[in-house]
């Protein structure tokens, strides 16, 4: 059965992700993955258990493009990871999505 995950990031301690949080909500995500870290930190535990879970036919929803990955290049890296793998994906800020 394919499956639609949300996931949502803040980088710094003070921000607040229940914006992103109401986007993915109001898009039926089946679950959402949220993680509250720094900019500068590499761990990401929920972005990692989504990763791990992930399978052909999936759908990763975000509320905001670059709320996917610590940088550009490390954004564009999981977009073409997914694209490999048969994993749609949408950014809904920007009304884009790969299929």
């Amino acid at each position: 059965m394919n499956k639609v995950f949300g996931y949502a990031r803040v980088s710094t301690l003070d921000q607040n992700l229940d914006t992103q949080l109401d986007i993915l909500t109001k898009a039926d995500c089946d679950r959402i993955f949220q993680d509250k870290v720094t900019g500068m930190s590499l761990q990401r535990p929920a972005l990692d258990e989504l990763l791990g879970l992930l399978r052909e036919g999936n759908t990763v929803l975000v509320a905001r493009f670059f709320r996917l990955g610590r940088s550009r290049d490390h954004v564009i890296h999981l977009v073409n990871s997914f694209h490999q793998r048969g994993i749609h994906f949408k950014a809904l800020d920007l009304g884009m999505g790969s299929h």
